[in-house]
């Protein structure tokens, strides 16, 4: 059986091509791919949920639930790894994770569980404080701050509280609608907020709105960058009127560029490279997969677009180097996750791989270390296995 997906950890996402006023993106010249090797692998006692990467010391934080459909999967905790695969400290839950996030250095990590309560931990895995509240954080360690945002599972009111490093509330944001997602830019000086009805706000240094914007319909995804060139704001939204679009502001609010995506082709993720000068959407549906490159004014650099049988996989993860796609078949021999790795500058293929897995897969990231990359992927059956891809 599928297994649930876990918000933060992977999308599961349906087939995009956009359009635009541009050029049509050239395709790339094919290079052979490298391959990927497997460092280690690990077999946990449950299901894992959630997976998330402190990308500056290599380090993975992992959450484990009961698995009913495995014996003896009766695990319920939250683990941090070394990047070789070697427990820093593990540490039982009382209830189910709903979100976690782990700062690049690894020395807090925020877990919210549907119990309505989130805790702060130091680098042992002991506890720092704890608050009674039904939000996700979002850990800003240059701003000794942890935003927790209410998304739409929780009743109006509140859009999200600050809490400074010691756990004392400092701020909050009312909402009259249903806040959709939160994300903040990799310098950690911006925050973007979705909420319900197609409106986003930048949020600036102290947490204040910079500006907001409507768009037409619903919003589906969004990104924000703050690197080099300032902020830059991501929306990907939907109406009746004009289909899904693609829409690029800056950090003062001026419109960018505009794409539309071609009609009866949904997109369903948008992100920024780490660098901030590319902007990757992806899709997949079961006969094939769209991945997109377009640069820092939404003008088209490559595309990808792969076919087969399959059900996507939630894998979409960026890198410095790489973009991770993946699928999961099913065959008679039962399920397949093949990875599929292309070049962030010229969208060439880098590397290739199915994974060794009993069923499938569904989690991933890619963790830079030592001037290489690496993928982390987890499966159906609770193996977490770390991968080169340099």
């Amino acid at each position: 059986m599928r297994k649930p997906i876990v918000r933060g950890a992977g999308i599961l996402i349906a087939l995009a091509a956009l359009t635009g006023c541009s050029s049509a993106p050239v395709r790339p010249v094919e290079a052979e791919p490298v391959g990927a090797s497997r460092s280690w692998a690990l077999k946990f006692k449950g299901l894992i949920t959630d997976l998330s990467v402190a990308r500056g010391v290599g380090d993975l934080l992992v959450t484990v639930v009961p698995d009913p459909d495995r014996d003896g999967a009766t695990e319920n905790r939250t683990i941090l790894l070394s990047v070789d695969g070697k427990p820093l400290w593990s540490r039982p839950n009382s209830a189910r994770i709903k979100s976690q996030a782990v700062t690049p250095d690894a020395s807090r990590v925020a877990l919210a569980d549907y119990e309505e309560k989130v805790s702060i931990l130091d680098s042992q895995g002991k506890d720092l404080w704890q608050i009674a509240a039904n939000c996700r954080p979002i850990l800003l360690p240059s701003r000794r701050s942890v935003v927790c945002y209410h998304d739409d599972s929780v009743a109006p009111g509140l859009a999200f509280e600050v809490y400074d490093w010691e756990g004392r509330k400092t701020g909050e944001r009312k909402a009259s609608k249903d806040v959709l997602s939160m994300k903040a830019s990799r310098d950690e000086r911006w925050l973007v907020l979705s909420s319900v009805g197609g409106e986003v706000t930048l949020l600036g240094d102290r947490f204040e709105a910079a500006w907001s914007r409507k768009v037409p319909g619903e919003i589906i995804d969004l990104a924000v960058s703050g690197v080099g060139q300032g902020a830059r704001v991501a929306v990907l939204s939907s109406s009746a009127a004009e289909g899904r679009v693609l829409q690029l502001w800056s950090q003062e609010g001026v419109a960018l560029a505009k794409a539309r995506i071609e009609p009866g082709l949904p997109a369903q993720a948008i992100e920024f490279s780490p660098d901030g000068l590319r902007l990757l959407v992806h899709g997949g549906i079961t006969t094939g997969q769209q991945l997109l490159a377009y640069g820092a004014g939404l003008e088209p650099l490559w595309k990808r677009a792969e076919t087969g049988a399959g059900d996507p996989l939630s894998t979409f993860a960026v890198g410095s180097q790489s973009v991770a796609l993946g699928r999961d078949e099913a065959g008679l021999a039962g399920r397949r996750a093949i990875l599929h790795g292309y070049s962030l500058e010229s969208g060439s293929p880098r590397w290739s791989f199915e994974a060794q897995t009993e069923e499938g897969a569904y989690l991933t990231a890619i963790l830079p270390f030592q001037g290489s990359e690496w993928l982390a992927l987890a499966s159906d059956d609770g193996q977490l296995s770390l991968w080169s891809i340099r």
